[in-house]
């Protein structure tokens, strides 16, 4: 399918599919959830990357209800949508992940996909001699989501007082420290941001409030992209080099469908295809949806 310019060209596109067309359309925010679950869909079930982010899919999907395309569905990412005091999710044909993102849905839903993907990268490194230094595939697991976590505190904050500090480019690379504390982290980006604060204090302490709401969630509230960054920022302080993308890459290869089926969209996508008497994603289980 093309890529989309904004919401109109996407509305145009789903709007070409027949009324009696038995095909069921979903729209995923992004290239990564489209080429992840694609080939997870049955027949019945076209699959369309949108472009421009969530707010783009979110307009498209308010079009597409007004114009009552009913075999059209939207599945797009919470982000910290629930840490926000005005949140409204007024569409009917929109799913949103459980937690941060689609990925971490999967992430969440299946608890030996992260280790694995760490453990490929730190078996070459506990073959060396001084391999003693190198810790378990657990305890890495747990330095990264500690890192992304401290991150998700920051992004939390900035997204209830819609301060529009600047993530963008942002590295954990950037940080001079290999184990920085959460104002280490939160004074970084207050740094790279134009925002001038007159008590910033007031912010680190707000940061500090937020990183205790979280830190004891059964499901970190942190975004894929932040866990890969902490992952590899991780191994590399462990001497283990390997880029966010690279890690990414090993993410979207390890996606099975025992993975998929964990997750609560996809038990709304079959049901609401199957309402239709259609099929939507081609996995089958004898198991339903974890707790």
């Amino acid at each position: 399918m093309q890529e989309f310019l904004n919401e109109n060209t996407l509305f145009a596109t789903l709007a070409m599919f027949s009324p009696d067309s038995q095909h069921m359309v979903l729209v995923v925010e992004g290239d990564d959830d489209h080429l992840t679950l694609k080939s997870h869909c049955s027949e019945d079930l076209i699959l369309i990357p949108g472009i421009g982010g969530k707010p783009q899919v979110l307009k498209a999907a308010a079009l597409a209800q007004q114009e009552g395309l009913r075999r059209v569905r939207f599945l797009v990412d919470s982000d910290y949508d629930m840490f926000l005091d005005d949140l409204q999710r007024e569409l009917d044909n929109v799913l949103y992940s459980e937690t941060h993102d689609c990925f971490t849905d999967i992430i969440y839903g299946n608890e030996l996909i992260l280790p694995r993907l760490v453990e490929v990268h730190a078996a070459s490194a506990r073959r060396r001699p001084e391999s003693e230094s190198v810790p378990t595939c657990e305890m890495l697991c747990d330095e990264a989501i500690t890192l992304a976590t401290k991150l998700a505190a920051v992004r939390i904050v900035d997204a209830r007082e819609s301060l529009c500090l600047n993530f963008k480019g942002f590295s954990f690379y950037e940080l001079n420290v290999s184990d920085p504390d959460l104002q280490t982290i939160a004074q970084k980006i207050l740094t790279r941001s134009t925002l001038k604060l007159d008590e910033p204090q007031e912010f680190f302490d707000e940061v500090e409030r937020t990183y205790a709401e979280i830190a004891n969630h059964e499901k970190k509230p942190f975004g894929d992209h932040d866990l890969l960054a902490a992952v590899a920022r991780t191994l590399k302080r462990h001497q283990i080099t390997v880029s966010d993308r690279e890690l990414r890459r090993g993410l979207i290869l390890s996606v099975s469908c025992d993975a998929i089926l964990r997750t609560r969209w996809f038990h709304e996508i079959q049901d609401w295809c199957a309402a239709s008497l259609q099929t939507g994603f081609s996995c089958t289980t004898n198991f339903g949806m974890a707790a």
